[in-house]
């Protein structure tokens, strides 16, 4: 996201000590230990970083940052909120940027909270130019509708069938239990319950990969076309295609 000439430029801006922090997880794009986002803001000029208690710090972000095997990364959230930080807007060519306004109409019609959180959040990443942020929102927006659906019309099933396949599988009885699947898996077995088609699976299961090259640290890079077809795909063929879950009792 950024070079390091850049990063001591950002620092020395009026920014928070969250922020800072913040910026120097984005620019350094992978996770990183304390002791070296410490180093990195020493030498980038901060003398105060010495006495700064970063996992303290990091850990009152509300979700921006996480800690991970030891090392802090950013959310998708937190890639967002670093990049309006940094004033760094990859504006999408004109057309695209619709997808945003149909995915806000969509939450009009979303009553479960979850997923209308993971859209919300979709919608500010896409806005914001933060679109590998905005792949991986999405997706998790549309795999939680899917999650949904099984539980309104097809868990007993999917338990059942999960359950032959994988002798350890312990039955679903919310989204969490879904979730212990992996992705992948889910989709086939959703798609073998009928709750999902063998055409939509197959389009589920690129945006999966889309989704799990956007989320890790790597040089992969999509634009903003990609990411209005990736959205688009979910908005017809999740998000339209099944009826709005009740409301949580």
């Amino acid at each position: 996201m950024l070079s390091r000439s850049q990063l001591k430029d950002h620092l020395h801006n009026q920014h928070n000590q969250l922020v800072k922090l913040l910026i120097i997880l984005a620019a350094n794009e992978i996770p990183t230990r304390v002791s070296e986002i410490r180093q990195l803001a020493l030498d980038a000029g901060l003398r105060d970083a010495k006495t700064w208690n970063i996992s303290r710090t990091l850990g009152r972000s509300k979700g921006l940052a996480i800690l991970v095997n030891g090392s802090w990364e950013l959310t998708a959230r937190g890639q967002a909120y670093a990049a309006r930080a940094l004033g760094i807007q990859d504006t999408p060519e004109p057309g695209p940027p619709t997808i945003a306004t149909d995915l806000r109409a969509e939450m009009a019609n979303l009553t479960d909270p979850v997923t209308r959180k993971f859209v919300e959040e979709a919608v500010i990443c896409y806005e914001a130019g933060a679109l590998r942020s905005a792949v991986v929102m999405s997706w998790q927006a549309a795999v939680d509708h899917v999650y949904n659906q099984v539980l309104k019309t097809k868990l007993a099933e999917f338990n059942t069938l999960a359950a032959s396949l994988d002798k350890k599988w312990e039955p679903a009885i919310d989204r969490d239990g879904l979730a212990v699947m992996k992705e992948f898996t889910f989709l086939e077995r959703a798609c073998t319950v009928k709750v999902i088609d063998k055409n939509l699976k197959h389009a589920l299961e690129e945006c999966l990969k889309r989704r799990n090259a956007a989320g890790h640290p790597n040089s992969f890079k999509v634009g903003p076309r990609q990411v209005a077809a990736h959205i688009e795909t979910l908005i017809q063929n999740v998000f339209q295609k099944y009826a709005p879950p009740p409301p949580p009792a």
